[in-house]
């Protein structure tokens, strides 16, 4: 671990200007950071659109990462059709449908789950919920 400083500001000096540089530091450091998750065998980098499952590379369809995004984003909440098809549709009204949706949720769960793990659940009569149990 670095212990170090790599500003500092003489006396007297101005609280605005202490104010900015803590900020010019914090968003050096958020951008320093990786949007990555790891779910038990899982690792999703979700800046490159990645997903990982025992450290192999599990190819996923751009409709089929952004299913497992909204579930991770919504983990055990139980998620409707409704809502699922609303998140999916995205800002260039891409449409997704409801046989696509199902399509997509199977697809999903062949390359996520195993013998040793089930992420998607489906609560019958109301929705699906992404579990890590």
């Amino acid at each position: 671990m670095k212990f170090g400083a790599d500003d500092y500001i003489t006396k007297p000096f101005n609280i605005k200007i202490v104010l900015k540089r803590i900020q010019v530091v914090l968003n050096r450091s958020n951008q320093n950071k990786e949007n990555i998750l790891k779910i038990k065998d899982l690792i999703i980098d979700f800046d490159n659109r990645v997903l990982k499952k025992n450290n192999n590379i599990i190819y996923l369809t751009p409709t089929e990462f952004d299913l497992l995004n909204v579930f991770i984003k919504n983990k055990n909440t139980i998620l409707t059709r409704d809502i699922l098809l609303e998140k999916l549709w995205d800002s260039k009204e891409n449409f997704v449908d409801e046989h696509t949706l199902t399509l997509n949720i199977s697809r999903l769960r062949s390359k996520l789950d195993d013998e040793n793990s089930r992420y998607i659940k489906t609560i019958y009569g109301v929705g699906y919920k992404f579990s890590e149990e």
